[in-house]
């Protein structure tokens, strides 16, 4: 029987659990372009990213055995942690020596995170067991292993006229192992990275802040449209200051060939002044073989 692992909010107090929500196994397959190397100490850091119903972001980390994963969030994530033996966890008591992978997807929808994590040393353990603490919390008695923690969607928008948002409606992607332990299922093979990746990534650096790097990603022509932007990027910043966040509904890739795809997004943008407006994007790309990446090429409203 497994035991739901629950995040703690930046406030100490335990979220709501949902436990209808996740799974006791993950659905969707965690690819290796999906994977990062994370190195935690008791300093806690912070990784942030997206994802949705069929799309899982993982970390990998070193761990001794008697240490503990602690972490926050305040979205609604599903998370799985998985041992150097790709057994889940029912825990947040690691207990191996080696590599332990965390797996992170949305329940539903798409979702962007901020995912603070941390070890605690068997002393500071032992010395926090009888304190409320931001670590994992282990409820008995509960046949369910993901986290799923209610908490309001936090992502950002963008403007309708800069033209970015990101929707997601998916059917998870069963990924059976040939095992009864569910372990992370890590294609072989790295193929050409999605279309709707350049899309994901916009969003993440908007969410974060990082308007820079997301002005970067825009093709020259919607950085020099004088309508859109009459002053460049300070035109851009302008109008992100008064989007509170973007609500990611739906996204699918209408056409696709080896050369070329067009995605179409639905979004929803959460305005400071309390208004919500739907915004549907139609991003078309092309493939950059001198630097292995989707170009954007245009962006129209449909």
């Amino acid at each position: 029987m497994f035991s739901i692992i629950t995040a703690c909010s930046p406030n100490n107090k335990t979220t709501e659990i949902s436990t209808a929500q996740c799974s006791t196994q993950p659905k969707i397959v965690l690819e290796p372009k999906n994977v990062t190397p994370v190195s935690l100490s008791t300093q806690a850091i912070t990784e942030s990213g997206m994802v949705s119903s069929n799309k899982s972001l993982g970390y990998t980390f070193e761990a001794k055995s008697g240490q503990r994963l602690s972490y926050r969030t305040n979205q609604d994530i599903c998370i799985w942690i998985y041992t150097p033996d790709n057994h889940i966890l029912n825990s947040s008591d690691l207990p191996t020596n080696g590599k332990y992978t965390i797996q992170v997807s949305a329940p539903k929808g798409s979702t962007t995170f901020d995912l603070a994590i941390n070890l605690e040393s068997e002393t500071a353990v032992s010395r926090s067991s009888s304190t409320a603490t931001p670590t994992p919390a282990v409820l008995n008695n509960v046949p369910i292993t993901s986290a799923a923690i209610s908490r309001p969607l936090t992502s950002i928008t963008q403007t309708p006229s800069v033209t970015n948002n990101v929707p997601v409606n998916s059917t998870p992607i069963f990924n059976s192992s040939s095992t009864t332990t569910a372990s992370p299922s890590i294609p072989n093979n790295i193929s050409k990275p999605s279309p709707e990746k350049v899309i994901e990534d916009y969003y993440t650096k908007v969410n974060n802040h990082q308007y820079q790097k997301a002005w970067d990603i825009l093709p020259p022509a919607l950085q020099d449209s004088k309508t859109l932007h009459p002053n460049g990027y300070y035109s851009f910043i302008e109008w992100w200051y008064k989007v509170k966040y973007v609500s990611i509904n739906k996204y699918y890739v209408a056409n696709a060939n080896s050369s070329s795809s067009i995605v179409n997004v639905w979004t929803s943008y959460h305005m400071n002044n309390g208004r919500t407006v739907p915004i549907s994007l139609k991003f078309y790309m092309v493939w950059n073989d001198s630097v292995n990446k989707w170009d954007i090429t245009k962006i129209q409203t449909f």
